[in-house]
């Protein structure tokens, strides 16, 4: 999901206003407390070890002091301290942002939600309690899929709708010109 983040921050064409229109898939809930309520010790280690020596910007072509967003969102510029730079977003990841715009006292990162930006991206932190209905998910919005039958989906129908989703992303990904290291790796889809 942070790939994506920055890929599609990379790659959309126009400012999106809101900051989520960048986005397919979109967090609903903040990076930051996935970080700190789902990775075990040897998995938070290995993420501060990628963002410390800046393997998943270099990976993809950027740098730390690129922005998330390149062309900025709605009224942001893309050189305005309201667009995060990549390294300080991933940095925030598991060291918090600031407080979070809604919950005062409560830290997230600084993409859930970016400074005057969508209130939706990265709103919920991570369920902690037993038996909840969201217990220990990660709530992810899907959004522009009108082609896939739209975005309201039957609990029946749901499995074989995100595999569609999924499959023409994969296609569609493959397809393009200018090939990533990241396209080399076969994918592959399973049903759980």
């Amino acid at each position: 999901m942070i790939v994506y983040y920055i890929v599609r921050g990379q790659g959309f064409a126009g400012t999106p206003s809101p900051a989520k229109f960048a986005f397919r898939l979109m967090s609903r809930t903040s990076f930051y407390s996935i970080y700190q309520s789902l990775l075990n010790k040897e998995e938070k280690a290995l993420f501060r070890k990628l963002v410390r020596d800046q393997t998943i910007p270099t990976t993809l072509g950027l740098t730390d002091s690129d922005r998330a967003l390149k062309k900025g969102h709605g009224a942001v510029s893309a050189t305005s301290s309201a667009n995060p730079r990549i390294g300080a977003w991933l940095r925030s990841i598991y060291q918090g942002g600031g407080s979070h715009p809604d919950r005062p006292g409560k830290k997230t990162d600084l993409m859930s939600r970016p400074r005057r930006g969508s209130t939706a991206m990265g709103r919920f932190d991570v369920d902690t309690r037993e038996g909840h209905k969201h217990s220990g998910l990660v709530r992810i919005e899907v959004r522009g899929t009108v082609s896939h039958g739209g975005n309201d989906q039957p609990r029946d129908s749901w499995l074989s709708y995100a595999r569609k989703v999924f499959e023409t992303a994969l296609a569609e990904r493959n397809e393009r010109p200018g090939a990533t290291l990241f396209d080399l790796v076969e994918n592959e889809l399973l049903d759980e």
